[in-house]
C-alpha cells in the first residue's frame, strides 16, 4: 500500500477505536486531559491560545477552556474557522459566548461570518491545541485528511507550542507520514505527555 492508502486504513481503524470509548469513560478521560493540559507551563505564559470545538468523538476541550477563562489575566481563546479549500483561520471567542461559527468543522464558513476584529493572526498564537485521529510516539499526527492544520502550522511563530490532544487509545505504533505532514511538539493524553 502507498501513503494515501495507509492513512485511509489507519483513519478508518482509529475512528472506530475512538468512537468505541463509552460516555462515562470519555468523561473521566476528558477530566484527566483538562487537568494535564492545564498544567502545561505554556498555558500560564500564553496571551493567545488556539483551541478547537470537538467534532464527533474528538476529545473535548470545554473544561480546559473554562479553566483558561478563570486565569488572571485570561488569555484570548481562539477557535478555528473553516473556509473553502480546507483553509482555516482562527477567531477569538469571548467569555460566555458560544463559538457558533465553529460548531461543525465539516461546514465551510464564509469569512464574513466572523468580524475582522475577531480574527487572530497565526503569528499571534502562543499555544495551539490540535485534534487528531491518531498520533504516535514521535508526535506524528493523522488528522481528518483535509490538511487544514498541516497548512496552518507553518504560519505560526517558531516558539508557538503545538500540542496534539488525544485519548490513550489513539496512540499507535507508527503514523504514516508525508513531506507535508506536521509533527506536534507534544502529544497529551489522559495519562501522559509525549514530547518530540
Amino acid at each position: 500500500m502507498g501513503l494515501v492508502e495507509d492513512k485511509h486504513a489507519l483513519r478508518s481503524s482509529m475512528r472506530g477505536v475512538r468512537d468505541a470509548i463509552g460516555p462515562l469513560q470519555r468523561k473521566g478521560y476528558e477530566d484527566d486531559l483538562a487537568e494535564r493540559l492545564y498544567k502545561l507551563p505554556a498555558v500560564r505564559n500564553s496571551r493567545v491560545v488556539g483551541v478547537y470545538q470537538a467534532y464527533g468523538s474528538e476529545a473535548s476541550l470545554d473544561d480546559l477552556v473554562r479553566a483558561l477563562r478563570l486565569l488572571d489575566p485570561s488569555p484570548i481563546v481562539a477557535y478555528p474557522v473553516m473556509h473553502a479549500d480546507s483553509i482555516i483561520t482562527f477567531a477569538a471567542v469571548e467569555r460566555g459566548e458560544a463559538p457558533l461559527f465553529v460548531q461543525d468543522p465539516t461546514l465551510i464558513q464564509p469569512l464574513d461570518i466572523v468580524s475582522s476584529e475577531r480574527l487572530v493572526h497565526a503569528e499571534d498564537i502562543d499555544l495551539l491545541f490540535v485534534p487528531g485521529i491518531a498520533f504516535d510516539e514521535n508526535c506524528r499526527r493523522l488528522g481528518q485528511g483535509g490538511g487544514c492544520y498541516d497548512r496552518f502550522i507553518p504560519h505560526l511563530r517558531g516558539d508557538c507550542l503545538v500540542v496534539g490532544v488525544a485519548f490513550d487509545e489513539q496512540i499507535c505504533e507508527s503514523v504514516p507520514y508525508g513531506v507535508h505532514d506536521r509533527r506536534m511538539d507534544y502529544v497529551v493524553t489522559p495519562s501522559r505527555i509525549i514530547q518530540r
